[in-house]
Protein backbone atom coordinates (compact mmCIF):
# COMPACT_ATOMS: atom_id res chain seq x y z
CA UNK A 1 0.00 0.00 0.00
CA UNK A 2 2.80 2.72 0.77
CA UNK A 3 4.71 1.58 -2.37
CA UNK A 4 1.11 2.74 -4.32
CA UNK A 5 0.96 5.67 -2.17
CA UNK A 6 4.24 6.66 -3.42
CA UNK A 7 3.46 5.96 -6.87
CA UNK A 8 0.78 8.08 -6.88
CA UNK A 9 2.88 10.95 -4.99
CA UNK A 10 4.68 10.51 -7.69
CA UNK A 11 2.51 10.37 -10.69
CA UNK A 12 0.64 13.36 -9.14
CA UNK A 13 3.79 15.43 -8.44
CA UNK A 14 4.81 14.64 -12.21
CA UNK A 15 1.74 16.30 -13.34
CA UNK A 16 1.57 18.69 -11.23
CA UNK A 17 5.53 19.84 -12.39
CA UNK A 18 4.56 19.28 -16.12
CA UNK A 19 1.72 21.59 -16.00
CA UNK A 20 3.60 24.13 -14.13
CA UNK A 21 6.16 24.00 -16.63
CA UNK A 22 4.17 24.44 -18.78
CA UNK A 23 2.40 27.39 -17.53
CA UNK A 24 6.00 28.55 -16.53
CA UNK A 25 7.04 28.63 -20.19
CA UNK A 26 4.13 29.56 -21.34
CA UNK A 27 4.18 32.67 -19.67
CA UNK A 28 8.03 33.37 -20.76
CA UNK A 29 7.32 33.19 -24.84
CA UNK A 30 4.04 35.35 -24.35
CA UNK A 31 6.47 37.91 -22.24
CA UNK A 32 9.23 37.48 -25.02
CA UNK A 33 6.16 38.69 -27.73
CA UNK A 34 4.89 41.17 -25.61
CA UNK A 35 8.55 42.39 -25.27
CA UNK A 36 8.88 42.25 -29.47
CA UNK A 37 6.04 43.88 -30.01
CA UNK A 38 7.05 46.70 -27.43
CA UNK A 39 10.19 47.30 -29.07
CA UNK A 40 8.32 47.61 -32.59
CA UNK A 41 6.12 50.24 -31.16
CA UNK A 42 8.85 52.07 -29.83
CA UNK A 43 11.19 51.78 -33.14
CA UNK A 44 7.49 52.78 -35.50
CA UNK A 45 7.37 55.79 -32.78
CA UNK A 46 10.89 56.98 -33.21
CA UNK A 47 10.28 56.45 -36.96
CA UNK A 48 7.04 58.68 -36.75
CA UNK A 49 9.07 61.53 -34.90
CA UNK A 50 11.75 61.75 -37.19
CA UNK A 51 9.06 61.32 -40.61
CA UNK A 52 7.58 64.32 -38.79
CA UNK A 53 10.37 66.49 -37.93
CA UNK A 54 11.53 65.84 -41.52
CA UNK A 55 8.47 66.92 -42.92
CA UNK A 56 8.20 70.05 -41.17
CA UNK A 57 11.40 71.10 -41.86
CA UNK A 58 10.14 70.09 -46.11
CA UNK A 59 7.15 72.14 -45.65
CA UNK A 60 8.63 74.92 -44.00
CA UNK A 61 11.63 75.34 -46.71
CA UNK A 62 8.81 74.90 -49.39
CA UNK A 63 6.62 77.94 -47.78
CA UNK A 64 9.25 79.79 -47.57
CA UNK A 65 11.37 79.73 -50.58
CA UNK A 66 7.85 80.85 -52.05
CA UNK A 67 8.86 83.82 -50.75
CA UNK A 68 11.68 84.41 -52.71
CA UNK A 69 9.38 83.55 -55.76
CA UNK A 70 6.95 86.42 -54.83
CA UNK A 71 9.71 88.97 -54.77
CA UNK A 72 11.68 88.30 -57.51
CA UNK A 73 8.18 87.54 -59.45
CA UNK A 74 9.87 84.24 -60.77
CA UNK A 75 7.71 81.19 -61.02
CA UNK A 76 8.76 78.85 -58.42
CA UNK A 77 11.12 75.84 -58.81
CA UNK A 78 10.13 73.58 -56.32
CA UNK A 79 12.08 70.31 -55.22
CA UNK A 80 10.79 69.63 -52.47
CA UNK A 81 9.21 66.32 -51.78
CA UNK A 82 6.62 65.39 -49.21
CA UNK A 83 6.45 62.00 -47.15
CA UNK A 84 2.67 62.41 -46.10
CA UNK A 85 1.72 58.58 -47.29
CA UNK A 86 4.63 57.51 -45.22
CA UNK A 87 3.15 59.53 -42.32
CA UNK A 88 -0.26 58.69 -42.34
CA UNK A 89 0.39 54.80 -42.66
CA UNK A 90 2.57 55.30 -39.79
CA UNK A 91 -0.09 56.96 -37.95
CA UNK A 92 -2.84 54.98 -38.42
CA UNK A 93 -0.78 51.85 -37.59
CA UNK A 94 1.21 52.67 -34.77
CA UNK A 95 -0.08 56.01 -33.04
CA UNK A 96 -4.02 56.46 -34.52
CA UNK A 97 -4.06 58.68 -31.35
CA UNK A 98 -2.00 61.42 -32.63
CA UNK A 99 -3.94 61.22 -36.36
CA UNK A 100 -5.90 64.44 -35.39
CA UNK A 101 -2.49 66.29 -35.91
CA UNK A 102 -1.41 65.01 -39.50
CA UNK A 103 -5.39 65.78 -40.00
CA UNK A 104 -4.36 69.58 -39.27
CA UNK A 105 -1.13 69.04 -41.60
CA UNK A 106 -3.93 68.33 -44.35
CA UNK A 107 -5.87 71.11 -44.09
CA UNK A 108 -2.43 73.41 -44.02
CA UNK A 109 -1.09 71.82 -47.07
CA UNK A 110 -4.73 72.34 -48.78
CA UNK A 111 -5.11 75.86 -47.52
CA UNK A 112 -1.40 76.65 -49.25
CA UNK A 113 -1.97 74.20 -52.24
CA UNK A 114 -3.50 76.56 -54.74
CA UNK A 115 -0.92 79.30 -53.48
CA UNK A 116 1.71 77.17 -54.64
CA UNK A 117 0.19 76.01 -57.76
CA UNK A 118 -0.34 79.57 -58.76
CA UNK A 119 3.21 80.68 -57.73
CA UNK A 120 4.82 77.11 -59.96
CA UNK A 121 2.88 78.14 -62.81
CA UNK A 122 4.13 82.10 -62.75
CA UNK A 123 1.05 83.61 -61.74
CA UNK A 124 2.55 85.91 -58.94
CA UNK A 125 1.17 88.85 -57.70
CA UNK A 126 2.69 92.34 -59.13
CA UNK A 127 1.39 94.98 -56.79
CA UNK A 128 3.36 95.21 -53.15
CA UNK A 129 0.42 94.93 -50.93
CA UNK A 130 -0.43 91.57 -52.55
CA UNK A 131 2.84 90.49 -52.32
CA UNK A 132 2.89 91.63 -48.70
CA UNK A 133 -0.43 89.56 -48.04
CA UNK A 134 0.76 86.72 -49.85
CA UNK A 135 4.13 86.86 -48.09
CA UNK A 136 2.45 86.47 -44.95
CA UNK A 137 0.54 83.58 -45.64
CA UNK A 138 3.53 81.71 -46.58
CA UNK A 139 5.21 82.93 -43.49
CA UNK A 140 2.27 81.75 -41.69
CA UNK A 141 2.16 78.58 -43.26
CA UNK A 142 5.76 77.75 -42.65
CA UNK A 143 5.43 78.11 -38.80
CA UNK A 144 2.25 76.44 -38.72
CA UNK A 145 4.09 73.66 -40.38
CA UNK A 146 7.23 73.22 -38.26
CA UNK A 147 4.66 73.79 -35.13
CA UNK A 148 1.63 71.01 -35.95
CA UNK A 149 4.96 68.68 -37.08
CA UNK A 150 6.38 69.48 -33.27
CA UNK A 151 3.11 68.57 -31.64
CA UNK A 152 3.26 64.77 -33.15
CA UNK A 153 6.54 64.83 -32.31
CA UNK A 154 5.55 65.70 -28.72
CA UNK A 155 2.86 63.43 -28.81
CA UNK A 156 4.37 60.51 -30.34
CA UNK A 157 6.96 61.16 -27.59
CA UNK A 158 4.22 61.40 -24.80
CA UNK A 159 2.57 58.15 -26.42
CA UNK A 160 6.22 56.31 -25.75
CA UNK A 161 6.08 57.64 -22.29
CA UNK A 162 2.97 56.15 -21.58
CA UNK A 163 3.21 52.79 -22.92
CA UNK A 164 6.97 52.51 -21.36
CA UNK A 165 4.83 52.90 -17.91
CA UNK A 166 2.22 50.36 -18.48
CA UNK A 167 4.76 47.97 -19.69
CA UNK A 168 6.57 48.28 -16.07
CA UNK A 169 3.60 47.68 -14.62
CA UNK A 170 2.99 44.51 -16.84
CA UNK A 171 6.26 43.27 -15.83
CA UNK A 172 5.55 43.87 -12.25
CA UNK A 173 2.17 42.22 -11.97
CA UNK A 174 4.31 38.96 -14.34
CA UNK A 175 6.71 38.94 -11.52
CA UNK A 176 4.38 39.30 -8.43
CA UNK A 177 2.45 36.55 -10.33
CA UNK A 178 6.18 34.11 -10.65
CA UNK A 179 6.42 34.53 -7.12
CA UNK A 180 3.60 33.57 -6.42
CA UNK A 181 3.62 30.39 -8.92
CA UNK A 182 7.39 29.55 -7.54
CA UNK A 183 5.70 29.46 -4.08
CA UNK A 184 3.06 27.23 -4.65
CA UNK A 185 5.65 24.68 -6.18
CA UNK A 186 7.73 25.49 -3.32
CA UNK A 187 5.69 24.41 -0.99
CA UNK A 188 4.18 21.46 -2.98
CA UNK A 189 7.89 20.09 -2.91
CA UNK A 190 7.60 20.70 0.53
CA UNK A 191 4.75 18.95 1.25
CA UNK A 192 5.87 15.76 -1.71
CA UNK A 193 9.03 15.22 1.17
Amino acid sequence: MEIALGALMGLIGVIVGGFLQHFTSQRAIDRQHEWDRSRLVHEKLELIAQVANDMGQRMSNLYSGAIDSVETGESYKVDITLPFAKLEMLLSFYAPEIKHEYERLLVLRNEMGDIIVDLISGRVPIEKPNKQKLNGKLLKASFCAEKICESIINEASKLGRQHLVLKAEQTNALDRAKARLDWAVSLFNRFRS
